[in-house]
């Protein structure tokens, strides 16, 4: 069982070595230093396509389950939700949808999910923007533990992050700075 466990975690290292080789030589994401301290640019010049995300997405008791953000451009007439936010097709639930708009006017549609499971809250945010020809498609993951809400301490009380976790505001500390990524997003080309 052990040697499962190390043969997995050597597979996980291999993969993600292996993606940061391939995305870096193709010069696919850049990252640059922002005019918001507490932020970075990220650029694909090849797609022409930037957004800018904190340095620090994330807490004690929270942290979303991928950093950056996937991003994922799909063709349209393709589905967007089924080709940009994999985990929400599968989904027997309805899902809740908001419209907004980005900082340059591009529309987009937030369908939201979330589940409870192992003591904790998985919040699923799928971004649909919707550009000339394609679909941009933000995926956010956040996990979360289902303790923290409503002033409650859940697995955390008399420990180091009791306070954090009662705390915890999901519009102010998840929510607003997931729209404020997406609203920096833009089109370059």
């Amino acid at each position: 069982m052990p040697m499962k466990k190390i043969l997995l975690v050597i597979l996980a290292i291999v993969i993600v070595i292996v993606a940061w080789y391939c995305l870096s030589k193709n010069n696919l994401f850049v990252i640059k230093k922002s005019v918001h301290t507490n932020r970075q640019t990220y650029s694909n010049t090849s797609s022409g396509i930037e957004f800018q995300y904190p340095k620090n997405f994330s807490g004690n008791v929270w942290a979303p389950i991928v950093r950056p953000p996937i991003l994922t451009i799909v063709s349209n007439p393709q589905n967007p939700i089924e080709n940009g936010c994999p985990d929400l097709k599968d989904t027997n639930y309805s899902l809740e949808k908001t419209i907004g708009q980005t900082n340059n006017g591009l529309k987009y549609f937030l369908y939201r999910w979330e589940d409870v499971g192992a003591w904790s809250l998985y919040s699923l945010y799928c971004y649909v923007i919707q550009g000339k020809t394609d679909y941009y498609v933000f995926d956010f993951a956040i996990r979360s533990h289902s303790g923290c809400w409503k002033g409650q301490c859940g697995a955390y009380c008399e420990t180091q992050f009791e306070q954090e976790c009662k705390d915890l505001n999901r519009l102010k500390d998840i929510e607003n700075p997931i729209r404020e990524i997406v609203s920096t997003f833009k089109i370059t080309k």
